[in-house]
This record gives C-alpha cells, sequence and structure tokens, in this order.
C-alpha cells in the first residue's frame, strides 16, 4: 500500500497517522503545506512526512508498537523536549509520549512504526522497549543511506519483496544504531533552552496566560524571558501566544455548525474582541477567511 496525501491543516495531517496519538499546531502564519506519504511494508509502517511552517505539539505511541524518526532534512529542524534530532540521529520511543515536538519549515523526516513483537526476535533492540520516555540515538551513515534506499525500494516492491525489506529495516537499525549508548533523555539541556520550553508550555497549556504571569512563575525578568524564546523559536512570546489563540478559534470554528453569528462568538470566547482585525490575523495565519472555514465543515 502507498498513499502520498497533501493536507493544508496541521491537525488532519497528525490524526492521519496511524499508531499515534498526535495533537499538533501551525505555530506561524501563513497557509501550511504538509505531505505525508504511506506505505506498509509487511509488518512495518513507514511514514515520510514534510512541512513548511513551524508546527509544534504532543503526541504519543500506541500501544504494541515502537517508533523510529530519522530526520533526513534541516539542521535542528526537530526537536524533542528541546533536544534537536539533526540528520544522522534517530528518536526512538516505544508505547508512551513522545514529549513537546517542534518541526521547522523545511524539515522532513521519516518514520518507521514497528511492532514489539517484531523487534523482540532481535536480542540487541530490546532495551529500546524498556526506556522510561524517548531516545535520541546515534545512527551510522552507511545505515542511514540503507534507510533511505529501502524506503525508497519499498515504493516500487511486489507484496513478497516487502516482506523481506520489512526484515532488512529492522535488520538495518539493529546494526546501525550505537544501542550501547541509550538512555533516556539527558538533562544537560541549556538553561536559557530549558526557560525557553517552559515559556513555551505556559502559552500553550493556558492561552490566556500574560508574559508578567510566567516571569512572576519563573522568576525572570520579562526581558530575559523575551530574549530566550526568541533566540530558540524565531518569534515573540505575543506573537507564539496569538498564533495559538487563532488555532484555538480554528478547532473551535471546524467543530461548529455553520450559524449566524458562530465566527464572533468563537472569536470572543478566546479573547478577540475586534472583529476586523481578527478576521485580517485568520486570514494572514492560515490563508481563508474565518466564515470560510466555518462554511468548509
Amino acid at each position: 500500500m502507498h498513499d502520498k496525501i497533501r493536507f493544508d491543516d496541521v491537525q488532519a495531517a497528525a490524526e492521519s497517522m496511524p499508531w499515534l496519538d498526535l495533537t499538533y499546531r501551525q505555530l506561524e502564519a501563513g497557509p501550511v503545506a504538509v505531505e505525508i506519504d504511506f506505505q506498509q511494508i509487511d509488518e512495518a509502517t513507514v511514514i515520510q512526512a514534510s512541512v513548511d511552517r513551524r508546527v509544534g505539539g504532543t503526541g504519543r505511541v500506541l500501544s504494541g508498537r515502537t517508533l523510529f524518526l530519522l530526520c533526513t532534512q534541516g539542521s535542528e529542524a526537530h526537536t524533542y523536549d528541546e533536544q534537536p534530532l539533526t540528520p544522522g540521529k534517530i528518536y526512538v520511543r516505544s508505547d508512551g509520549e513522545m514529549g513537546r515536538q517542534t518541526l521547522e519549515p523545511g524539515y522532513k523526516g521519516i518514520l518507521f512504526l514497528l511492532p514489539d513483537e517484531l523487534l523482540l526476535k532481535h536480542q540487541r533492540m530490546r532495551p529500546l522497549l524498556g526506556l522510561q520516555s524517548g531516545a535520541i540515538v546515534d545512527l551510522a551513515v552507511e545505515n542511514r543511506a540503507s534507510l533511505l534506499a529501502l524506503y525508497e525500494e519499498g515504493l516500487r516492491a511486489d507484496l513478497t519483496r516487502r516482506r523481506h525489506l520489512c526484515d532488512a529495516i529492522v535488520s538495518c537499525l539493529c546494526q546501525g544504531l550505537s544501542l550501547e549508548t541509550v538512555s533516556d533523555f539527558p538533562s544537560g539541556v541549556s538553561a536559557k533552552r530549558r526557560m525557553a520550553g517552559k515559556v513555551r508550555e505556559r502559552l500553550e497549556d493556558c492561552a490566556e496566560m500574560t508574559l508578567g504571569d510566567i516571569c512572576l512563575e519563573l522568576s525572570v525578568s520579562e526581558r530575559s524571558l523575551r530574549r530566550a524564546f526568541t533566540e530558540f523559536y524565531g518569534t515573540s512570546p505575543g506573537q507564539y501566544q496569538l498564533t495559538v489563540r487563532l488555532h484555538l478559534v480554528r478547532e473551535d470554528l471546524r467543530a461548529s455548525p455553520p450559524d449566524r453569528g458562530a465566527v464572533s462568538r468563537i472569536a470572543t470566547k478566546h479573547g478577540f474582541w475586534h472583529m476586523g482585525r481578527f478576521s485580517s490575523q485568520y486570514r494572514r495565519a492560515f490563508g481563508e477567511t474565518p466564515t470560510e472555514t466555518l462554511a468548509s465543515f
């Protein structure tokens, strides 16, 4: 099975991925394009994903599967709990929370979702199934190239050949991952990056929080907070918070029947009081008006 789909909504793309329970949002203004390329290679589910805007979110790997995520394009274009996933490394997560994630514009990666039963047959892979959180693991250059080649071959292979490709993917991971150095995420994240991550978490979890509230909570000056956040996320905390609130509006619009007054009711619920300014901000973020979003679902 092979299916390539292009999405203009981040959450719709996230919900299309099997064996994963993801909540994603677009984190910068402008129309977004997310491409998802699915393959079923015998027991292995293989997904190539790319995005042209900054997006972020959280999620979990569902029971019975282990995720191997290979970043193929974009320097530090994908982070998990502020740990960068650079090309040549693999993020591993088995049956559990994946942590807070950020994908930068230009990101491209390949996800290999493998049954735990298949991995248990390989003695060397068993340490990955007992991790308490995700891990970022080095991958040998030659095995990285082999995984990419196996992905490409899977696009053309017949059913019989796909069974062999699935075994080859597992063998390639067994041989290429530096499993003797595997441990849960290290705590050696810079204080500035950790602070930026905490600010982001507060802004996403409670869109009504002010910067003053967060500064008091973290015992940090507003200037330091702004500088750290902008350094790591490329935007101001205020703009980030605006984007989060716009996404909350969009989610409610998509879930609401297109009745009279729905747009203004939902907008004011999320703190937008000037309808003209709100409509302009919404269109800049998503490439359509709030009314068009409401009418399309």
